[in-house]
């Protein structure tokens, strides 16, 4: 691994987001051990920064204890469902109140937001697609003019993140997200709140479709 540790910030917070990082863009892999002491030698510092970063890791949601043995958490189809299902609610809801409420200039950001995303595709960047991704989303949420709906899908944030990567991975990266986010901007360019809910819907069902497949094959192969 390597070891971007700069002394002059806290250890722990430095350790933190170079391994939240690493998971992020699967570096690490779900279901991989992680071994405090491994980690330590490996980053050349104590045990208790690592400890610590694991600790807020574990709080996010990324790292997992397993019969007493941390790892890169591994969901099964069941905690993508339930993830999804909150963002149905959540960002559906999100986005009914934004094309009621988005503003021009919000409206230039999310088509500027596609243009990038088709380059980014193009070039086979995963972690700028997974950046953008974000960011589009985090538009319309800001659009919505609820705070409680923008806090709500920063609090899983992280897991959304996770499970993109981990979409985008088993699919190599073929997605329809242009398209998608496409229709989710006409829809808020029309103040159209109904077409908005359902296009927004139908963009984070889909991540559903293309996970279940995988997570059946699994169960057939046991």
């Amino acid at each position: 691994m390597d070891t971007p540790i700069v002394r002059s910030e806290s250890l722990a917070q430095q350790v933190y987001r170079y391994l939240r990082h690493n998971i992020l863009t699967g570096n690490m892999s779900p279901g991989e051990r992680i071994v405090e002491t491994r980690l330590a030698a490996d980053l050349n510092t104590s045990r208790s920064p690592v400890r610590e970063a694991l600790r807020m890791l574990m709080v996010e949601g990324l790292v997992s204890d397993k019969d007493g043995n941390l790892q890169v958490f591994d969901p099964s189809f069941e905690d993508f469902r339930e993830l999804y299902e909150l963002r149905l609610a959540l960002e559906s809801e999100a986005a009914r109140h934004a094309a009621v409420r988005i503003t021009v200039n919000q409206l230039e950001q999310l088509q500027q937001n596609i243009e990038v995303t088709k380059q980014v595709i193009a070039d086979g960047e995963m972690e700028k697609l997974i950046q953008l991704n974000s960011e589009f989303h985090g538009i319309v949420l800001d659009a919505s003019g609820n705070r409680r709906f923008l806090q709500s899908v920063r609090n899983i944030e992280a897991l959304i993140n996770y499970y993109s990567y981990i979409i985008f991975r088993k699919n190599n990266m073929q997605t329809n997200i242009v398209e998608e986010h496409g229709k989710i901007l006409r829809a808020m360019a029309h103040h159209d709140a109904e077409a908005g809910y359902h296009a927004m819907y139908s963009h984070i069902y889909r991540d559903l479709s293309v996970v279940k497949p995988v997570y059946d094959e699994k169960r057939d192969v046991r």
